[in-house]
C-alpha cells in the first residue's frame, strides 16, 4: 500500500476539505496518509514535533504536528517569525523522512512552495491542492503580486496533477498553465452526516446561520450589525477568526443572536440543518472572492436550504439558474432586502427545497469527488 504525504498549514481538526480527502484516500483501502500540518497553539513545553492518531469520520489518519505558536488573526507581520519557524522545521521534516511516503498533496503556497523542491529532487511526484489562489487572496501591490504569481507558476509546472474546486478557477490559474487540472468540488461528506442537536436559544423566528472564517471580508461586522437591529429574524454564527471576539459581544447583547465559537464539521452541518437560510458573503474587491466556490454554497444545496450571497462572487451565474437563494450588493441595505425577500418566499416550507437536493445528489455529492481524487492517486501510481 503506497503512503501520501498531506501537507496543510493547520492542525487539521477544523478543516473539512482536508478531512474529506482524507478520508476519501483511506476509506478507499488502496493508499495510507500522513497528514503533516502546523499547531499554532501548542501547550507549553510541548516538543517541536508529536505525532498522534487524528480521527476522520470514523477512521484514524496519523497526524504529525509541528508546534510553534503563531496564532490565527494576528497578521503577516506579527506572525512573521512563527511562519519562518515553521517553514524551516516542515523542510526538515521532509528531507528527514522522506523514505515515509511515495507521493505528497500539498495545499495551496504556503504548504506547497517551501518544500516543493525537495520533493522534485527527490522525484517524489506531487498534486498541488489550491484551496485558495494565494496572489488573488488579500488585496496586495502589484510588484508582490507578481511574485506571489511567480511562486504560484513554480508550483504548477512541477505538481503532476493542479486541483481546484470549481470550474470558475480555470480562468483564475490560466497564467500558471498547470500539466493536468482535476475539479473538485466544496461539497460535504453527507454520507457521513450523523445529525445532532446543536441549536439553542432560538425563538419561532426564521434562523439564518453562518459557521466559518471570522473575518471582515466575509462583510461580518455588516451582517452582526443588521441582525441586532432586527429582532424578527436570528442569527446563528460560529467559527474562528479575528472576529470572534466581536461576535461574542454581539450574542450578549441580542437575544436574536446566538455565537457557538469552533464547532466540528458534524456539529456544523446539524446546525445548518436547523435553520432556514445560509449567509454566505464575500467582499468582491477582493479578486480571490470572485472565483469563491464555497463550502456553504454546497452544503445548503445538499441540505435543501437557499442562501444570501453578493453578486460576481463565485457561482452567481449557475445559482440564477438554479433559483438558489438572494443575489444581494455589499451594503447593510441590500443585505436585509435580501433577508426581507427570502422570509416572505419561503416561510412556507421553511427554505427547504428537494429540487436543490436532487442537484447535489445528481451533480456534487461527495462520493463523485472522492472517487475522482482517488483516481489521481491511480493514475499516478500506474505512472509512477
Amino acid at each position: 500500500m503506497k503512503t501520501i504525504l498531506y501537507v496543510r498549514t493547520n492542525d487539521l481538526s477544523f478543516d473539512p476539505r482536508a478531512q474529506k480527502e482524507i478520508y476519501s484516500l483511506l476509506s478507499s483501502r488502496q493508499y495510507n496518509v500522513l497528514f503533516l500540518g502546523w499547531n499554532r497553539t501548542p501547550e507549553k513545553g510541548s516538543p517541536i514535533i508529536t505525532e498522534d492518531e487524528f480521527p476522520v469520520y470514523g477512521l484514524n489518519v496519523n497526524r504529525i504536528l509541528i508546534n510553534v505558536y503563531g496564532p490565527w488573526g494576528a497578521g503577516p507581520r506579527k506572525n512573521a517569525r512563527p511562519i519562518l519557524s515553521f517553514f524551516k522545521n516542515l523542510k526538515k521534516w521532509i528531507k528527514s523522512n522522506s523514505n515515509r511516503f511515495d507521493f505528497a498533496h500539498l495545499v495551496d503556497l504556503p504548504g506547497a512552495y517551501p518544500v516543493f523542491k525537495i520533493l522534485k529532487r527527490k522525484k517524489i511526484p506531487f498534486v498541488y491542492d489550491i484551496f485558495d489562489f494565494f496572489p488573488d487572496l488579500r488585496k496586495t501591490n502589484t510588484l508582490l503580486r507578481k511574485l506571489f504569481v511567480s511562486m504560484e507558476k513554480k508550483v504548477t509546472k512541477a505538481s503532476a496533477v493542479t486541483i481546484i474546486c470549481d470550474e470558475g478557477r480555470r480562468k483564475q490559474i490560466s497564467m500558471c498553465h498547470p500539466k493536468q487540472i482535476a475539479i473538485i468540488n466544496n461539497a460535504p461528506l453527507s454520507d457521513a452526516f450523523d445529525y445532532r442537536r446543536v441549536l439553542k436559544n432560538t425563538k419561532n423566528r426564521p434562523r439564518f446561520v453562518y459557521v466559518g472564517n471570522l473575518c471582515e471580508e466575509r462583510l461580518l461586522p455588516m451582517v452582526l450589525d443588521y441582525f441586532a437591529k432586527n429582532d424578527s429574524v436570528e442569527l446563528h454564527i460560529g467559527g474562528v477568526g479575528p472576529l470572534a471576539a466581536l461576535a461574542e459581544e454581539y450574542a450578549k447583547k441580542s437575544d436574536n443572536i446566538t455565537f457557538y465559537g469552533k464547532l466540528d464539521y458534524n456539529s456544523v452541518l446539524s446546525l445548518e440543518k436547523d435553520c432556514f437560510a445560509f449567509v454566505a458573503l464575500y467582499d468582491p474587491s477582493i479578486q480571490n472572492h470572485r472565483y469563491v466556490s464555497s463550502n456553504k454554497f454546497y452544503e445548503a444545496m445538499s441540505l435543501g436550504k437557499k442562501l444570501i450571497m453578493v453578486r460576481n462572487t463565485g457561482s452567481d451565474l449557475y445559482f440564477q439558474e438554479h433559483n438558489m437563494g438572494v443575489l444581494i450588493d455589499p451594503t447593510e441595505e441590500s443585505f436585509g432586502q435580501g433577508v426581507e425577500t427570502l422570509v416572505k418566499s419561503f416561510t412556507s416550507n421553511d427554505g427547504f427545497s428537494q429540487e436543490l437536493i436532487n442537484l447535489f445528489q445528481d451533480e456534487f455529492q461527495w462520493s463523485i469527488m472522492g472517487q475522482r481524487l482517488v483516481s489521481i492517486y491511480n493514475q499516478l501510481s500506474q505512472d509512477h
